[in-house]
């Protein structure tokens, strides 16, 4: 503009976590960086989520951990995580099928940059990854 003021630019919300972080979807499109050794992320109540999304990424690592919710019947996220290291791959990559899931534990071995993308539909949360190591999932 002739003002020399750039329309519609914005940052993303950066959210450092070094301890357990529920989250809240009026952090929605927040980067959520884990920084302590063993962070858990509880999701909002997923009826909440609609249009809700984080990004999940080690800043440190560690066995972090994402959850649908304290109560192991809510099985909501879905996706596919890739893991570009996984010991179990002859060729160093594999991927893991998050179906039904209502926890994501990232492995111990993860490293710094690895990260989770989450986006909720009031129904269900989906989740699309890239890890070094495959992660464990919880149905």
């Amino acid at each position: 503009s002739a003002s020399g003021v750039i329309e519609g630019h914005h940052r993303t919300k950066v959210i450092t976590a070094a301890a357990n972080l529920p989250l809240h979807e009026s952090s929605s499109g927040a980067l959520i960086i884990a920084s302590g050794s063993a962070i858990t992320m509880e999701l909002p109540h997923v009826a909440s989520g609609s249009g809700v999304s984080f990004t999940v990424l080690a800043g440190i690592a560690g066995q972090h951990i994402i959850t649908a919710s304290q109560n192991s019947l809510k099985k909501t996220m879905y996706g596919h995580i890739t893991d570009v290291n996984n010991g179990t791959s002859a060729d160093g990559a594999g991927a893991s099928l998050v179906a039904a899931a209502h926890k994501i534990t990232l492995n111990s071995n993860n490293q710094i940059g690895d990260r989770v993308v989450i986006v909720g539909d009031g129904i269900n949360w989906y989740v699309d990854g890239i890890l070094k190591d495959a992660p464990t999932i919880a149905t």
